[in-house]
């Protein structure tokens, strides 16, 4: 590819050919899927396809904590009441491994900032009645990142690269005081 159709691909490809203008309902399928699995206590094999190394391994690990602890008798329920969502940036690489072949393996990332209605059911599995469950609704903020590659031209699925949660003067605060509690020996000056 010469530096002029890299540009061109950069300016025109992403947004046409790449699904920019689908990508903020991938995200949020993506999204949703990934909690109704998290919730349900199993990833299952369409899921884990959708995700990326260590969200993958965080989200079993999680699953995994939860069954090891006295809340084998509880059902969750995960829905999305409401979604805004924004792309916040868009990055396409192209990645040169060095033959004519690989000059079409790129990889595409986009960060979408997702502003959530969530609410979480929880009742016991024995119970006969999904009505007496407790039901817990919060704004959740987060920003998901979705990643997928082109290889040798062929194009792969979107997948889950990972969720994170926005910082705020508070959490930055709080980290620089655990920062500061370890440099003094858990002191602070």
């Amino acid at each position: 590819m010469t530096r002029w159709e890299k540009i061109k691909y950069r300016l025109w490809g992403q947004y046409i050919s790449l699904d920019f203008f689908k990508i903020n309902k991938i995200a949020k399928e993506l999204y949703t899927g990934m909690n109704k699995a998290l919730a349900r206590g199993y990833l299952g094999s369409e899921m884990e396809k959708k995700m990326l190394g260590d969200l993958r391994g965080n989200m079993k690990s999680r699953i995994e904590g939860r069954k090891s602890k006295e809340e084998e008798h509880i059902t969750r329920e995960w829905k999305m009441d409401r979604c805004w969502s924004t792309i916040v940036d868009a990055n396409l690489s192209v990645l040169k491994l060095g033959t004519e072949a690989d000059q079409q393996t790129m990889m595409q990332q986009f960060v979408v900032r997702l502003d959530t209605i969530q609410s979480l059911k929880i009742y016991e599995k024995n119970d006969n009645s999904k009505e007496d469950g407790k039901i817990t609704k919060r704004n959740v903020n987060e920003y998901v990142v979705l990643q997928r590659g082109m290889i040798d031209g062929s194009l792969g699925e979107w997948k889950l690269w990972g969720v994170l949660k926005p910082n705020d003067m508070t959490s930055v605060k709080q980290d620089w005081l655990k920062d500061q509690r370890i440099k003094n020996g858990g002191l602070i000056e």
